[in-house]
């Protein structure tokens, strides 16, 4: 009895390969969206188990887990930030309506005065409440920076 094999091998068998039509069947996996919060437990777990094998690959359920509690994350920081923006603006109004403002006088300290020339321009012999304001945004936006920079080489370094 001959099989398929010793046919093909002794040209008994008359069907050519390329016309063969491959039938592949696709699994349909309905990806769900997941409704509830992914808990801080379930990020743990997934970031201790790829602490202790760091050769392996989340799989495309655990990415997904984690790229949802990022979105949720970012929701909430987003959130967060409009809240005290809010408040930051009223805070801000009520100053400006008010006339118990407060200046610094700077005009008998040099180094105090060639910063504010230097932040500033001109020759700046007070600190205004605005002014003020103004140090404390780019302060807060060269700490900004400096830890975009860290993240950024830290990821260049990981890469």
């Amino acid at each position: 009895m001959s099989t398929i094999f010793d046919d093909i091998y002794e040209g008994k068998f008359n069907k050519q390969f390329k016309d063969l039509k491959r039938s592949v069947k696709k699994a349909q996996i309905a990806s769900k969206e997941r409704t509830e919060p992914v808990t801080n437990d379930e990020i743990t777990n997934l970031l201790s188990k790829a602490r202790n094998n760091p050769q392996r690959a989340f799989s495309k359920e655990e990415a997904e887990l984690i790229n949802k509690k990022l979105e949720d994350n970012l929701k909430e920081a987003n959130h967060l930030l409009k809240e005290i923006k809010v408040i930051k603006d009223g805070l801000y109004e009520d100053i400006q309506r008010s006339n118990n403002t407060h200046t610094l006088d700077i005009s008998k300290s040099s180094p105090l005065k060639r910063s504010a020339t230097n932040v500033f321009g001109g020759n700046k012999k007070e600190i205004t409440y605005e002014d003020y304001l103004t140090l404390l945004e780019l302060r807060k936006q060269i700490e900004t920076d400096e830890i975009k920079d860290l993240i950024s080489g830290i990821i260049e370094d990981n890469v």
